[in-house]
């Protein structure tokens, strides 16, 4: 059972490694639709977009502490 815990723990740590890596980027998006909403809130896709970007910063805080616990139980 620990190796399929172990190889559980691997797989998502090394899923979420690049994800997580794009937090600045993400944050910068959300900031310049945020302040060009005026210009781009026309083009079809912006909701989408700004929905998109929004949910994942949001998702952030919690793929963190999974993060955080599953390297935990890692090293133990």
């Amino acid at each position: 059972m620990n190796s399929i815990m172990n190889g559980f723990i691997n797989s998502y740590l090394s899923a979420v490694k690049d994800y997580l890596k794009y937090k600045k980027e993400f944050s910068q998006i959300k900031k310049n639709l945020e302040q060009e909403k005026e210009k781009l809130q026309n083009y079809e896709e912006y909701d989408t977009i700004y929905k998109f970007v929004s949910i994942f910063l949001d998702s952030l805080p919690i793929t963190e502490k999974i993060v955080e616990m599953l390297k935990m139980r890692k090293e133990k």
